[in-house]
């Protein structure tokens, strides 16, 4: 909305609403996180390679499965990393 263009298609809000049915709201939201600092990485590397420009549109689904991929078979562990780091009274 701020800069007059589409963000994000129908097809990855789709993809996001089928990952928090399948993964719940907790791993949504490290999904999502994961998924939003992979594309930023990817995007900016692109960006400073020369390979995109700035307004060229870039696909983000790749970036959502990754992200729920990783969910899937690490999200449990990058949790409970990030509570003990940050909130060390957590659970005790």
């Amino acid at each position: 909305m701020v800069f007059g263009q589409a963000a994000m298609g129908g097809g990855d809000a789709k993809l996001a609403a089928m990952m928090g049915a399948w993964l719940g709201w907790k791993y949504l939201l490290l999904a999502g996180f994961l998924a939003c600092a992979a594309g930023a990485f990817v995007g900016g590397g692109a960006i400073a390679l020369g390979w995109l420009n700035r307004r060229q549109p870039m696909p983000f689904g790749p970036f959502l499965a990754l992200g729920a991929a990783l969910t899937v078979f690490w999200g449990e562990a990058i949790l409970s990393t990030y509570l003990q780091l940050f909130f060390p009274l957590y659970g005790k």
